[in-house]
């Protein structure tokens, strides 16, 4: 199956957004951009905003998705969570980011999905 990075990665968002759902997360948002940067899903769980992070490969000639993570992607996730609470105030809610790591056969189909909970990545105020 011949994928390029951006339908490889709307996959890997679809399978999270699926996976977040399973586990009773109600979606917000989809690719949430700001000039800060983007998150790529949002979601509700009792009284937590949930900031997902997705990356997906296939292979891990690369690294593991979730590697892709550097601090360069997490300063533009803070800043568009920022900006994003700005916009959708949640006073009272508990904040949380969540790395999901998707790797995918050569197929398409999935190999293995992780999530990675409460991602640190420093304070953030609102």
């Amino acid at each position: 199956m011949n994928l390029n990075k951006r339908t490889i990665g709307r996959a890997g968002e679809s399978i999270a957004c699926d996976y977040l759902q399973d586990e009773g997360v109600t979606i917000v948002s989809k690719n949430f951009v700001s000039k800060g940067g983007e998150i790529d899903l949002i979601g509700l769980k009792e009284n937590k905003v949930i900031f997902c992070e997705v990356k997906t490969r296939l292979t891990d000639r690369m690294g593991l998705p979730y590697e892709a993570i550097d601090n360069r992607k997490l300063t533009h996730l803070k800043k568009a969570i920022q900006y994003f609470l700005l916009k959708n105030p949640h006073p009272q809610a508990k904040l949380a980011v969540w790395a999901i790591s998707v790797m995918l056969n050569p197929d398409g189909t999935i190999e293995k999905i992780k999530c990675y909970q409460d991602v640190d990545i420093g304070s953030i105020n609102y």
